[in-house]
């Protein structure tokens, strides 16, 4: 009995996660601090990180980060200039996205290009 009621409230931390990776998705650009998203959630910070951690295995700014560079680099792709994929994806730091792009990318944005 106590696994499935455990088993339960797992799907409402999940259901719960993928709303907040959803809303993520949308607001990519925007500022996605971790009070934004507890507050537009209604959940406690440290929840929000817990939970967040617990479904996906790693935290709320990993996951944003990893989405950014996701989009930036597409961006890059399709012709976008450097700075403007960077801006676009949420990075108001040029040196912090060529930085985290040469680590996820091990090349930069021009070359990836």
């Amino acid at each position: 009995r106590h696994r499935s009621v455990s088993r339960g409230l797992g799907d409402v931390y999940k259901r719960q996660m993928e709303e907040v990776t959803r809303f993520i998705g949308a607001h990519l650009g925007e500022n996605l601090s971790i009070d934004r998203l507890a507050g537009e959630f209604y959940l406690s910070r440290y929840y929000l990180m817990h939970r967040f951690k617990e479904v996906y295995g790693i935290t709320t700014h990993q996951y944003i980060r990893q989405k950014r560079l996701l989009r930036a680099a597409e961006e890059i792709r399709r012709g976008t200039p450097v700075l403007k994929a960077a801006m676009e994806a949420g990075f108001n730091d040029y040196s912090a996205f060529l930085r985290a792009f040469q680590a996820a990318y091990g090349m930069s944005p021009r070359e990836w290009k």
